[in-house]
């Protein structure tokens, strides 16, 4: 019998990599009749770009994890995850999750404010600068 469908599929893609994608499941734990799953041999990951139509294999792990890597930038991937046993029965491909890619931070910060220059009491041939820094970016954003 085969494996039951791999079930709670997420994705995140990395802040500080950004052409990566954490992806993660809940275990085959029975077969698809509902009966204990005692020879499960993995999981194998199927990535899409743009659209649900073509997904290609992008990995085979044991686990209930993977990191996507090579990615593009703010790219839409969808992802799928189907499990294996050891007689090489394959479950139903798991329902399809959607994730974005990080791209890097192409908006400046905002301009500082409450710029003033004072002349510096103890030395005559000084300036004070002050400003506050922004909070936030050009576009209001983080």
């Amino acid at each position: 019998m085969p494996p039951a469908t791999p079930e709670n599929l997420a994705g995140v893609g990395r802040q500080r990599d950004i052409c990566k994608i954490d992806w993660s499941w809940s275990a085959s734990t029975t077969d698809v009749d509902g009966d204990a799953l005692t020879d499960l041999s993995g999981y194998v990951v199927l990535r899409s770009e743009g659209g649900t139509s073509s997904f290609v294999q992008v990995g085979q792990v044991t686990v209930t994890q993977m990191r996507d890597t090579g990615l593009d930038e703010s790219t839409m991937y969808f992802s799928q995850v189907v499990a294996t046993d050891e007689s090489g029965n394959e479950s139903s491909r798991s329902s399809s999750v959607q994730v974005t890619t990080q791209g890097p931070d192409r908006v400046p910060p905002a301009t500082p404010q409450n710029l003033s220059a004072v002349a510096d009491e103890d030395r005559t041939d000084r300036i004070v600068v002050r400003w506050s820094a922004p909070s936030t970016d050009a576009d209001g954003g983080e």
